[in-house]
């Protein structure tokens, strides 16, 4: 379960739990830098889920709910609070606003506010928004710095980190036994997080690898800063310079205007474009086609996460159709519908679709008449296409038109040793478990969490607010037993509905508290010296998902983040990412079910738990370059399917063999250049997960719901805003029916409330 632990870190280390104070990503302590630690003797245990913790983080819930919004949270009201005067508007964003340098627009106003740090264009975007609050006129003006006033900029990125933090808002009284959970889970984190750095530490001594050829170096920060933006605002018939970026004091500006614009173009900004594609076979031959895309700036994502499910209904011959619907806020996108054989030819319930459908209805009624003998002998049909798997993709671009596309798959029906074999044409594929006439492998819920900056710790807490009322409906759920039939009573279907309604809410602030209580822990790591920072120069993707066939599952989809530094050195600036990136494995570990209930069977998979065997047992850690046999290894036989499809560039950190148990294999993906690395289990998941603990499930209900012909334009060709789901105020797609998927469903959800709690109060600034 993900949603006590995440609570419990974040006010942990601010209220005295343990370890070094916490902060912003760039902010810095005078901590000393942190070295490949020897690994604890014994892994320090962290509570499991009961009745009372549930209960007392869902009343901090509740505590923290009631508090007023954080002002970063608003720019007009910040705007408003900071007054008219351009003078007093400018020495906010000056003196408040710390700078990190990165290409373009990436957090916009408000992700710059919440982050309280951005380059020269997300500041002069913030600063023009509460301009235009007050009804001043704005403009941008644009210009290339020479080398000098370039360079100035980048100190001042290191001395605004150096300064003090912004004072964090009081924060709400824990009760002691999530004190006492929080230091509990920060303990846990801390012990993974140590052994896991040293086993990459080690793997790559032994292997004689170089890291750091692509760290990020002082000069190249220069040349993007030099790209540089500042506001403009009309008094009268002048135009008067604001450059909170490049200037001290209004007026003045670090190079004359280039050229000016009302707007800022939209090739200055980092793109994100969502791509949900389904593949299909027919005759041997594979084919992908599209069935939403979903596009959008980084900064309209950040803290704005995303909510991908299907709507399911039937054709006039009683087959299951279903569409891909991303949630953005309010608003819902759907575009094209598929069914077992691929795309539908219209979309949904038009003309065209229901003729066709007709069509389809009259020819299977042709064939059964032709069965019984009379007229000639038809041709023979083409080969049926086959549904073979789907997939969500990520598209992510920068200003200079670099593009970086990850992908998750959803289902694959061929499997990746099929694939890897090249058997793929040929393989014989799984079958769709179909119950209540819909198939269960395209029942779940993916809540995609973005930051292009840093996320506020009260962000998450107010996102599951509304779930605070349902410890009662999980409690009474986990006491009910299910009919003979697997059915629910009706009071306690009642209780389930409540349930499902917030889980896509949960699930969200579960994958944005991954990148808060990264963003904390990520403030005590050096490189051998008080100036390095780490923060986000392009957008971070979580990816936190419940499925009835895999469970709950943590996915950290794209987790690299910028380190930089004034005087370390390339190595030392990649081993500190090296560092931070054996914190996020222990993150991702400790936001998981912290350990089975009494008489259940362990059910997570955590790359950390892998490890942990492989190193009790013995095993050493290889590190293998993409491309190289894998001679060396003795994964799986998934796992070494997914390792040969490596990107090249990289380099595998495993065990040399599967540990004695859990019978999973799990490897670290590791780019050398910069030292970012992330684990991968050989699900393919990027993190970890809670298994279910039965095979297959009986029957699912959805919640459908009509979607009509588009009425506003769409937001893309593939996609069009459609109303949302009948029966619940937000994505609620799942009711389940029988005792497995829907006791599995409310034991993951009660467990996410206090995993979510305990890690956030572990890492302070709630």
């Amino acid at each position: 379960m993900f949603l006590v632990p995440a609570i419990a870190m974040g006010s942990c280390s601010m209220r005295g739990c343990g370890g070094s104070p916490g902060g912003s990503s760039t902010a810095q302590s005078t901590a000393a830098p942190v070295a490949a630690p020897a690994a604890a003797d014994a892994r320090p245990s962290v509570p499991p889920a009961d009745d009372t913790s549930v209960a007392d983080a869902a009343a901090f819930i509740t505590r923290a709910g009631a508090t007023p919004e954080p002002s970063t949270f608003n720019v007009d009201r910040t705007a408003a609070d900071a007054g008219s005067d351009p003078a007093a508007l400018f020495a906010f964003v000056h003196d408040r606003i710390r700078t990190e340098i990165y290409r373009g627009v990436l957090r916009g106003a408000g992700g710059t506010l919440m982050s309280g740090a951005g380059n020269a264009w997300d500041q002069s975007l913030l600063l023009a928004a509460m301009l235009r609050h007050h009804g001043r006129e704005v403009r941008f003006a644009h210009a290339h710095l020479p080398a000098d006033a370039a360079a100035k900029i980048v100190d001042r990125m290191f001395t605004d980190a150096a300064g003090p933090s912004a004072k964090a808002a009081p924060g709400v009284d824990l009760p002691d036994g999530l004190r006492d959970q929080g230091r509990a889970t920060f303990a846990r984190i801390q012990a993974d997080w140590q052994r896991a750095h040293a086993d990459l530490l080690d793997a790559i001594d032994r292997a004689h690898l170089t890291l750091g050829g692509g760290v990020v170096s002082p000069q190249a920060l220069a040349s993007e800063s030099a790209d540089h933006l500042f506001v403009q605002y009309r008094d009268g018939d002048q135009w008067i310079a604001l450059d909170p970026a490049g200037a001290t004091a209004p007026g003045a500006s670090a190079a004359p205007a280039e050229e000016t614009f009302a707007d800022v173009p939209d090739s200055a900004y980092h793109h994100v474009t969502v791509h949900v594609f389904i593949e299909t076979r027919r005759d041997g031959r594979l084919d992908r086609q599209e069935a939403l895309r979903y596009p959008a700036t980084a900064a309209e994502l950040h803290g704005h996460p995303l909510l991908l499910t299907h709507r399911f209904e039937h054709d006039l011959t009683a087959q299951w159709r279903a569409t891909p619907v991303l949630q953005a806020g309010a608003k819902f996108y759907a575009a094209r519908t598929f069914n077992a054989a691929g795309l539908v030819a219209a979309k949904a319930k038009s003309k065209e679709d229901l003729i066709g459908q007709a069509h389809d209805a009259v020819g299977g009624l042709g064939a059964v008449t032709d069965a019984f003998g009379g007229g000639a002998a038809p041709p023979k049909p083409p080969a049926a296409a086959e549904l073979t798997g789907e997939s969500l993709e990520v598209e992510f671009t920068d200003p200079a038109k670099q593009s970086v596309t990850v992908r998750r798959d959803l289902f694959d029906r061929i499997g990746v040793v099929a694939r890897a074999n090249g058997a793929a044409a040929t393989a014989p594929v799984a079958a769709l478990t179909v119950a209540g006439d819909t198939p269960i492998q395209l029942a779940g819920v993916y809540a995609c969490a973005f930051a292009s900056g840093r996320l506020d710790p009260a962000l998450p807490l107010r996102r599951v607010k509304a779930a605070a009322a349902l410890p009662p409906d999980l409690q009474a759920l986990g006491r009910a037993r299910a009919a003979q039939d697997g059915s629910l009573a009706p009071a306690d279907r009642q209780k389930l509905a409540r349930v499902l309604e917030e889980l896509p809410s949960v699930l969200a602030a579960t994958a944005e508290s991954t990148i808060v209580v990264s963003q904390q822990l990520a403030s005590r790591l050096r490189a051998g010296d008080a100036s390095t920072l780490f923060y986000e120069a392009t957008p971070r993707l979580v990816i936190a998902s419940f499925e009835p066939t895999a469970g709950a599952a943590l996915d950290l989809r794209r987790a690299a983040v910028r380190a930089v530094s004034r005087n370390a050195t390339a190595a030392d600036l990649a081993k500190a990412s090296l560092a931070r990136s054996a914190a996020d494995a222990a993150i991702e570990s400790a936001l998981m079910a912290t350990g089975p209930r009494p008489g259940s069977p362990a059910r997570r998979i955590a790359a950390i738990d892998v490890f942990d065997r492989a190193r009790a047992d013995g095993i050493t850690f290889v590190a293998v370059r993409s491309g190289e046999p894998l001679t060396a290894l003795q994964p799986s036989d998934f796992a070494r399917a997914r390792m040969a499809a490596t990107e090249p560039g990289r380099v595998l950190i495993a065990p040399a063999r599967m540990p004695s148990a859990p019978a999973r294999f799990a490897w670290w993906l590791l780019d050398p250049s910069t030292g970012d690395a992330v684990t991968v289990l050989d699900t393919g998941l990027h993190g970890a997960q809670s298994m279910p603990e039965y095979a297959e499930t009986n029957a699912i209900s959805p919640l459908a719901y009509e979607v009509p012909p588009p009425g506003p334009p769409p937001i893309s060709p593939m996609a069009y805003e459609v109303p949302a789901p009948l029966g619940a105020p937000g994505i609620s797609p799942l009711a389940y029916n029988v005792a497995a998927p829907w006791a599995q469903c409310v034991e993951f959800t009660g467990e996410m409330m206090l995993e979510l709690i305990r890690a956030l109060t572990a890492t302070g600034n709630l």
